[in-house]
């Protein structure tokens, strides 16, 4: 497989396959429904950051989503290959999920512990 370099907008050096192509990896594209659903039943249908379970989002209006625990920027920045596993998965409310964006997990936690009074430690619990 050719590897062909581009510059992201932030300049940022990043490494795709050529013949990319953005949009079939962007929305809901980029993983299989089959394994986008198991880990929302794996996860209980919660975000596993504030607990919020689909029912709560949709009164609220946010979408269930995923979230990479080891974002795609920092696999790219290592040399790595973007991770979509379903170890590398959870459950995310959208709002945490943009909240976050590309913070390190552990970052993520205690600050979002600090503005909720969540436990931390349960947190992570949920993730690994």
């Amino acid at each position: 497989m050719y590897i062909k370099l581009f510059e992201d907008f932030d300049g940022v050096q990043d490494l795709r396959p050529v013949g990319y192509n953005r949009k079939a990896t962007t929305g809901m594209n980029w993983i299989r429904q089959e394994k986008r659903l198991a880990i929302y039943v794996r996860d209980a249908l919660k975000c596993v950051y504030c607990q919020d379970d689909v029912y709560q989002m949709h009164d609220k209006g946010i979408s269930l989503t995923l979230d990479h625990v080891r974002p795609h920027i920092h696999s790219i920045r290592a040399g790595e290959t973007a991770d979509n596993t379903e170890k590398n998965l959870v459950t995310c409310c959208s709002t945490c999920n943009s909240v976050r964006q590309d913070l390190d997990i552990d970052k993520f936690i205690a600050k979002f512990a600090e503005k909720t009074g969540a436990d931390p430690k349960e947190i992570r619990t949920r993730i690994d």
